[in-house]
C-alpha cells in the first residue's frame, strides 16, 4: 500500500535503549494501514487469541509463558489505550485503530531474516497504574522451533497509551497519536550486529 503524502515532515532518529521518549518521528496526516491483528479468536483461559502460537511454536510459546509468569505482564487491550477522539473521527482510520487496539499484537518477519513468525506485543505492567506502565517487546523467531527466544524490549516503562502498531509496506510501524488527530511515525529496525531494535 502506498503511504499518504507528508506535509512538513520532521525527520529524526530514535535510538532505543532501555528507556526512551515516546515514539514520535515524522508528522503525517491520517493514512489507512494494514494490521496483522486478525487472529482474534480468544481463548477463555488466557485471553490470548488462537493461532499466535501453533504446533510449530514450542519455543516461542514457552518464551511468552516465562515473560508473563506470575501475571506481571499482559498484552494491552482496547481499554488500556487512550486514543484522542480527533484521531477516530475518520471512519476508515477509526476501524484501523480499533483493530490495532483490540489486541496489541503484530506477527511478521520484523527483523527481515527470512523467518516470518517474529511476534511484537505492546504489554502492560499490571503492578503499575501510572501512565508509564507500557512496554513494546518483540520475540524473534528462531530456526529451531524448540529454542526459546529472548524478549527484545524496544520500549520499556513509557506511556504507549496513544501508540498503535501497524504492518506497513513490509515494516512494523508505530503511530503515536496527538490530541489534534495527527501522529508521530517511526519504523522498527533491527540491528543485527548489536542484536537490538530501534524505532526510526
Amino acid at each position: 500500500m502506498k503511504l499518504a503524502g507528508c506535509h512538513g515532515c520532521l525527520l529524526a532518529g530514535l535510538i532505543v535503549s532501555a528507556c526512551v521518549a515516546r515514539p514520535s518521528v515524522q508528522t503525517r496526516t491520517p493514512e489507512p494501514a494494514t494490521s496483522n491483528t486478525n487472529q482474534q479468536v480468544f481463548s477463555s483461559t488466557n485471553n490470548m487469541p488462537t493461532g499466535i502460537f501453533d504446533e510449530h511454536s514450542e519455543g516461542a510459546k514457552e518464551a511468552w509463558n516465562r515473560f508473563t509468569e506470575g501475571g506481571r505482564y499482559r498484552v494491552a487491550r482496547a481499554s488500556d489505550f487512550d486514543i484522542p477522539k480527533a484521531a477516530t473521527e475518520n471512519d476508515e482510520l477509526r476501524r484501523d485503530i480499533e483493530r490495532a487496539t483490540k489486541f496489541a499484537y503484530v506477527g511478521e518477519d520484523i527483523n527481515h531474516d527470512g523467518l516470518g513468525r517474529d511476534r511484537a506485543f505492546i504489554v502492560v505492567d499490571t503492578k503499575r497504574t501510572d501512565a508509564r506502565r507500557y512496554s513494546l517487546v518483540i520475540f524473534n523467531e528462531l530456526e529451531d522451533e524448540r529454542a526459546i527466544p529472548e524478549p527484545r524490549r524496544v520500549y520499556r516503562d513509557i506511556d504507549l497509551s496513544r501508540t498503535v502498531m501497524f504492518w506497513v509496506r513490509g515494516e512494523l510501524t508505530l503511530r503515536d497519536y496527538r490530541a489534534d488527530g495527527t501522529y508521530g511515525l517511526c519504523r522498527i529496525k533491527w540491528d543485527e550486529r548489536r542484536k537490538q531494535y530501534s524505532c526510526q
